[in-house]
Order: C-alpha cells, then sequence, then structure tokens
C-alpha cells in the first residue's frame, strides 16, 4: 500500500468518515458513514497493512448498511470530539 497515503489515525465510535477516494465504487462519490464499533489492531497480522491497524464498523448513510473495514480505507470528516475542516481529495483536485 505504499502508493497510497495511509497512516494511523485512532478513530471514535460516532466520528463521521467517508472512503478514501481509491476505494470507492459509488458513480456518484465517495460513501459518508459513521463510526459505531471499532476493535483496535483488528488487522495485526495482515500482510497487506505495515502497522496494526483498527478494525472499524462502518454505518454508510447512502445504503443503510453496516460493513466492516480496516480504518486505513476512510478519512475523517467530523470527530466526535469537534469539527475539522473537510479536505478536497486528490481526485476532485
Amino acid at each position: 500500500m505504499a502508493q497510497y497515503d495511509v497512516e494511523y489515525i485512532r478513530y471514535e465510535i460516532g466520528d463521521v468518515v467517508r472512503e478514501k477516494y481509491w476505494i470507492a465504487c459509488e458513480p456518484e462519490g465517495p460513501l459518508y458513514g459513521i463510526v459505531i464499533s471499532i476493535t483496535r489492531d483488528g488487522y495485526a497480522n495482515v500482510d497487506w497493512i505495515d502497522y496494526g491497524d483498527d478494525q472499524l464498523g462502518v454505518y454508510w448513510f447512502k445504503w443503510r448498511h453496516t460493513e466492516t473495514l480496516p480504518s486505513c480505507f476512510v478519512e475523517i470528516v467530523s470527530q466526535i470530539s469537534g469539527v475539522i475542516r473537510e479536505e478536497e481529495s486528490p481526485k476532485s483536485k
């Protein structure tokens, strides 16, 4: 995954996230969702992740469905502890 910008971010339940552009498959753009569960170091022994990544349960608003995925597959939009500015993704530049 060296070709992608991947770094560990500690998410919390209630954070609003969106898919990273390199996994998004919806033609209208990335999915947005809310973190509803976290397993810390849920991907600790996975070859394709360089570090122990957390396993997130994300409820996708558009799909009205929950998906479990590594935290490196999403990016933060709004933190439960406060709102941060949403940055423009590389795909839309």
